[in-house]
């Protein structure tokens, strides 16, 4: 079972922001009213994203909402920001939702997010996107621990050592 959530903890992209309006951080900021906008003429240049999602979890994709577009876009997810464990590409949707998911779970920190020149369009001068969302895999493990502390009162005569009793308890 896969659910969408955030969690993106931090991020940044490899061309910078527009303006501190069109910040970086409102593109996992979970308001998909705000949005992140690369500066002017970055629509027609590669543009890297980097993605941290503050820990190791298992993700079975990405969900990207876009604003104005890229041609294409390529995922790389990893453990240690070096080593990709798995990847995905595809086209783009503008101005709204693409599902980019793959075929099962993997244990992964990190992603990277390469969008390629845009094939061009209204909006040919800059790269915006809403939301990143990661979709997880939910991985439940019950864990079951069982202690028992018991206390015993001796009740014993007057006159008589509880030592005396100790061997039948």
């Amino acid at each position: 079972y896969s659910a969408v959530l955030g969690a993106v903890e931090s991020g940044a992209a490899s061309c910078g922001s527009l303006s501190s309006l069109y910040k970086f951080e409102n593109s996992f900021d979970g308001d998909q009213s705000t949005y992140w906008l690369s500066p002017v003429g970055y629509a027609s240049r590669n543009v890297t994203i980097e993605l941290d999602l503050g820990r190791l979890k298992y993700v079975t994709g990405m969900d990207i909402k876009w604003v104005y577009h890229a041609a294409m876009v390529r995922v790389e997810f990893s453990q240690d920001e070096n080593t990709s464990v798995a990847s995905v590409e595809g086209t783009v949707t503008r101005n709204g939702w693409k599902n980019y998911g793959l075929d099962e779970a993997v244990y992964v920190r990190y992603a990277t997010v390469w969008l390629n020149a845009s094939a061009g369009g209204g909006h040919a001068l800059y790269r915006a996107i809403s939301e990143f969302r990661f979709r997880f895999d939910l991985q439940v493990e019950l864990v079951y621990t069982a202690s028992a502390q018991v206390n015993y009162t001796v009740v014993v005569p007057i006159g008589t050592s509880p030592a005396a009793h100790a061997a039948h308890i």
